[in-house]
């Protein structure tokens, strides 16, 4: 004769007579089985059969925490251990389920919960309220020998081992659901993991000190600082909204560098409201099909926003694609004809700025304004958004009109780099370079020692 278990699962304890009828039942059939002092074994999640207690606490014991999981032959309750093995368990939905072999898995959580609780004290069994739901409901209505908890687990499996990306685990599931829409499943990955991690498939991060002194766990959990070393536990921010570098030798952003600096000099009313943004652009062209014999050009032109920190500024999520020039030639000499209209918005930006939203401020909106800093390309590119050709006797961007140049062997050769070094450098006095020292004070070779002055007219 099979024995009616299906009120061991019931969640809802306090209003189904079901369960409170299956329990007296149960304390019936158990009540011959007490020893001398009248002590039975327990089978409530919290006892798992491992502590026994009288038979009226016994009930009480049940009914507050519920019955365990797994336990479906109650060999120590009055059931004869020569009984069907495969006892079966009736779901809430009235479906017949075999026994899930889940069960036990949430078994050996339990019972190490059970450990933790003899020695800490009694302890709510809710947080898996989730992992005894999917367990109890069908993975599809009329398919019993599947359970959700069961499929989704193989499921997190076979991720792991095709080594499938979390974005793929979710259109998966989204797939499954609009092919089978009664499917009781999760809906993403991210829920899947929460689900593992009651089952002690997750992890915990524990901070520790950047020196390795010290983990920030049990007694230093608390703490801000290493116990250690005095360090901080905390990435401390180093200037306001672009991290600026505290030490004047070192170049951590762009705001660290003389262009900055002088940028502000001159126009000191944007300078003084740090909601106003300063961009770079950068452009360069590429094959968008790859090694194929198809000669095509795509020039895509992009916005990066220097107000943030260098660890995010130049992250893909950050950068705004503003234009992307299709063709299968490079726009070359024409560049500025596809520039026009992030010129326009620019220049709109630059002298009138655009209304924009602020909930940190007092009014709630400020008025933005946007400054083109500089561009970030290799030289052929830099030849197109400038103007200026990048080859021939006058390549350089800097000299421009008097870029130093000869003819040599069919190739342009550029010379008169000892403009560069130092007025004192003992080169600059070196006949071996062109047979000419370099004068400082007039000529046709006169340079200027400043990188950016360029060449000393006589």
């Amino acid at each position: 004769m099979t024995i009616d278990k299906s009120w061991t699962t019931i969640r809802r304890r306090g209003s189904s007579n079901e369960f409170w009828n299956g329990l007296q039942h149960f304390l019936q059939m158990a009540k011959p089985f007490v020893n001398d002092r009248g002590f039975i074994k327990c089978p409530c999640r919290h006892c798992l059969n491992n502590a026994s207690h009288q038979l009226e606490d016994l009930e009480s014991h049940i009914f507050r925490n519920g019955f365990m999981f797994g336990y479906n032959q109650w060999i120590h309750h009055g059931e004869p251990a020569t009984a069907n093995a495969g006892t079966t368990v009736a779901g809430p939905s009235g479906g017949i389920h075999e026994r899930d072999e889940m069960f036990d898995v949430l078994d050996d959580i339990i019972s190490e919960d059970a450990d933790e609780d003899a020695v800490g004290g009694l302890s709510s069994n809710d947080q898996y309220d989730d992992l005894f739901a999917a367990l109890r409901s069908e993975l599809y209505p009329g398919i019993s020998s599947f359970s959700s908890l069961n499929f989704l687990v193989k499921l997190m499996h076979l991720k792991v081992l095709n080594k499938w990306t979390n974005k793929s685990f979710d259109e998966l599931l989204k797939l499954l659901k609009l092919a089978f829409p009664k499917i009781d499943l999760v809906e993403s990955h991210y829920e899947a993991k929460k689900l593992m991690m009651k089952m002690g498939l997750g992890y915990s991060s524990i901070h520790v000190c950047k020196n390795d002194c010290a983990l920030f766990w049990k007694e230093n959990s608390l703490k801000d600082t290493c116990p250690v070393c005095s360090e901080s536990r905390w990435k401390l921010q180093s200037g306001k909204r672009t991290g600026k570098s505290k030490d004047n030798d070192v170049m951590r952003h762009p705001v660290d560098g003389k262009s900055w600096q002088e940028f502000d000099k001159r126009h000191p009313q944007f300078a003084g409201d740090v909601r106003n943004v300063r961009l770079g652009l950068a452009a360069d062209g590429f094959n968008p099909f790859g090694n194929m014999s198809l000669s095509y050009s795509m020039w895509p032109v992009v916005l990066t926003t220097y107000n943030l920190p260098p660890w995010i500024c130049m992250k893909a999520e950050y950068l705004m694609l503003s234009l992307l020039i299709p063709g299968p030639q490079s726009p070359g000499k024409d560049m500025d004809v596809f520039l026009r209209p992030l010129i326009d918005e620019l220049k709109e930006l630059w002298v009138h700025g655009l209304d924009t939203r602020d909930d940190a401020s007092e009014n709630g909106v400020f008025r933005m304004r946007a400054a083109l800093l500089w561009t970030v390309n290799d030289f052929p590119a830099r030849s197109s958004l400038s103007g200026w050709s990048g080859q021939g006797y006058r390549a350089c961007p800097t000299c421009n009109e008097d870029t130093p140049s000869m003819r040599v062997i069919g190739k342009t050769a550029y010379f008169g780099h000892r403009r560069f070094l130092p007025t004192n450098h003992h080169w600059r006095s070196n006949l071996q370079f062109d047979e000419e020292m370099t004068s400082l004070i007039g000529g046709r070779k006169a340079f200027s020692t400043s990188y950016h002055t360029g060449l000393l007219s006589s």
